[in-house]
């Protein structure tokens, strides 16, 4: 497995002492999951288009490793959601997770729609705006089996 991973990665390996796949971070877990793909997509039956999401999840760490000061657009939230969700469901995670991803996803739709969503004629011009809970990135995130389970701020 060392020798999938990236050179730092396995420089930090050796300097940790690390033995399992629990003790990696997100990003090794992700980069040993699409090195390791054709053997594990196998043994599990993983559709194909797995991978895609994988290598997805893969740019989708690296954003929010970096996130520099500005708001991330809803647009951007929904489909990192909606990619992670993919590939949760596809490895079988379980379903109170799926259930704050679809949680995360209906948030960033209502914010959306609440955007574009101008002074409406009549009557409906007097109904209330939808509000939706606070978006924030995860703080802090703890593993489960190969892959990392992050819980967001309330």
């Amino acid at each position: 497995m060392v020798e999938r991973l990236s050179f730092q990665q396995q420089r930090l390996v050796q300097e940790r002492g690390l033995k399992s796949l629990q003790q990696l971070d997100f990003a090794a877990l992700v980069r040993v999951l699409d090195q390791n793909w054709h053997e594990l997509s196998s043994a599990q039956g993983l559709p194909r288009e797995g991978r895609t999401w994988v290598r997805e999840l893969q740019t989708v760490r690296n954003k929010w490793a970096h996130l520099s000061a500005e708001a991330m657009p809803e647009s951007e939230l929904y489909r990192d959601a909606d990619t992670l969700g993919r590939l949760m469901a596809a490895i079988g995670v379980a379903q109170p997770l799926l259930d704050e991803i679809d949680a995360v996803k209906a948030a960033a739709l209502v914010a959306m729609a609440d955007k574009r969503q101008g002074p409406l004629p009549g009557r409906w011009s007097r109904r209330p705006p939808m509000r939706m809970p606070e978006i924030q990135a995860p703080r802090r995130c703890s593993r489960s089996a190969i892959l990392w389970r992050c819980d967001l701020r309330r």
